[in-house]
């Protein structure tokens, strides 16, 4: 089992509709290709995957969804983590508010979290999403969102949780437990005028447990400053995470408080016109020294910065001018004997690429509604993904995992349906080889 866990950590990659056209950001992303590929055997030897903090998109259009994806490809072939080993959570950038301003309904559903102001904003969220009549309403402006990106990488928004959580086995005695919360769920024109403007909600934050074991990180596009909530989600995650991720805010930052440490990415692609445009990212690493005895958990962060002379990624400043900044934050409480004897019983899983069988750890969400699936394998579920809502639902039928009731249900659910009963039928083998022979047959 892995001591050691390192990610790449990007935000505001802000692709664009007419720069995709153009290419004039492509040199950026081939050149953050070329630094990581340098920093092999400096900061890491392998990538355990992207940790990706909102802004995908810039006008949250299908096509900068779809580039975005053919990117992370890229960066996966590139480094070998596992397929779909991206988390990631949603930005301002990627609502759709064209949908919002022609949307009567939209505007109101925001308009009235935010008439409550700081005082009732969180409570207001938590009522709206109860009533299951809003919550299309809600999160239509996310749909691609949803649709083109989160759905394969299993980091939907979706009602009434908004958030999800995702565990890494970890040093024996810990499980790295990431958080997705989303910040940009009212987001609308509205959130331009300044801060202060957007909630995260009583559900998002009372995800966050503290059970034995949990080393907690949460991702969050919003910086606390820009939500009407910003006491109690700063109280939540400073006191119950050890690592705090960021975007929004395109200035990059490091800010050690307490028993946590707060990330702040910067923009990977700020906008030209800002005064001080400086492409950032940062590389990501955990550490327990020595599992037997280890009291700390060591996270190490390579601040990447656009050095423009040298039109290239070099290493930023750090407080004591290093290439990285190292914090020790100590450890929660290991986990129970029994969680780690079930965690330690390894689970066969079928790689139906190469038809082999490995041995791995099952990973399972945090506490959620008892309806919800197990986390299934990322690989599996990405594929499935990349294929088209048709190809999807004949696979879903052909293999007799599709039922009537699933007729009314958005794509996240019917894939969640499917994948548990592949899952409760022992049928994940079937399900992902009639997916590889689906994506075999589909033009590139």
């Amino acid at each position: 089992m892995k001591s050691k866990l390192v990610f790449l950590h990007v935000s505001d990659i802000h692709l664009r509709e007419d720069e995709l056209t153009s290419g004039v950001d492509h040199d950026l992303r081939s050149e953050l290709l070329r630094d990581v590929r340098k920093l092999r055997g400096e900061a890491f030897t392998d990538l355990d995957g992207v940790l990706l903090t909102g802004d995908v998109a810039y006008g949250g259009k299908a096509i900068e969804f779809d580039s975005a994806r053919e990117w992370l490809d890229e960066l996966q072939a590139e480094f070998g983590y596992p397929e779909g080993n991206v988390w990631c959570v949603p930005g301002n950038h990627d609502v759709d508010r064209e949908h919002i301003n022609k949307s009567a309904l939209c505007q109101k559903i925001r308009a009235s979290v935010r008439s409550g102001g700081e005082a009732i904003a969180a409570r207001g969220l938590h009522e709206l999403l109860k009533d299951e009549g809003a919550h299309a309403t809600l999160l239509d402006p996310l749909r691609r969102y949803n649709d083109r990106f989160a759905n394969g990488f299993q980091c939907t928004t979706k009602c009434p949780t908004l958030c999800w959580s995702d565990r890494i086995p970890f040093a024996e005695k810990y499980e790295v437990v990431l958080h997705g919360l989303n910040s940009a769920v009212i987001s609308d024109s509205l959130d331009d005028v300044g801060a202060g403007r957007l909630v995260l909600g009583t559900w998002q934050l009372n995800a966050i447990k503290r059970p034995p074991g949990a080393i907690n990180i949460a991702l969050c596009h919003h910086p606390p400053r820009w939500l009407f909530d910003h006491r109690a989600a700063s109280d939540f995650m400073n006191s119950r995470t050890s690592l705090q991720l960021f975007g929004h805010e395109h200035n990059c930052r490091i800010e050690p408080i307490g028993r946590s440490v707060k990330v702040f990415a910067g923009a990977l692609h700020p906008q030209r016109e800002e005064p001080q445009w400086e492409p950032r990212f940062n590389i990501i690493v955990l550490a327990v020294d020595d599992p037997t005895v280890s009291t700390d958990l060591r996270i190490q962060i390579w601040p990447r910065a656009w050095d423009h002379a040298a039109t290239e990624f070099r290493a930023a400043p750090t407080a004591d001018d290093k290439p990285h900044g190292t914090y020790m934050i100590p450890l929660p409480e290991p986990l129970l004997v029994e969680n780690m004897a079930a965690r330690s019983a390894p689970q066969a899983r079928v790689n139906v690429q190469s038809g082999s069988e490995s041995l791995v750890a099952v990973s399972t969400p945090t506490v959620v509604p008892s309806k919800e699936a197990v986390q299934m394998p990322r690989d599996i579920v990405y594929r499935f993904y990349q294929l088209s809502w048709m190809q999807r639902l004949r696979i879903a039928m052909e293999l007799g995992l599709y039922s009537d009731e699933d007729a009314d249900v958005d794509e996240a659910e019917m894939g969640r349906r499917v994948f548990l009963r592949a899952s409760e039928r022992d049928g994940l083998h079937d399900l992902g080889a009639a997916i590889d022979r689906d994506l075999a047959q589909t033009p590139t």
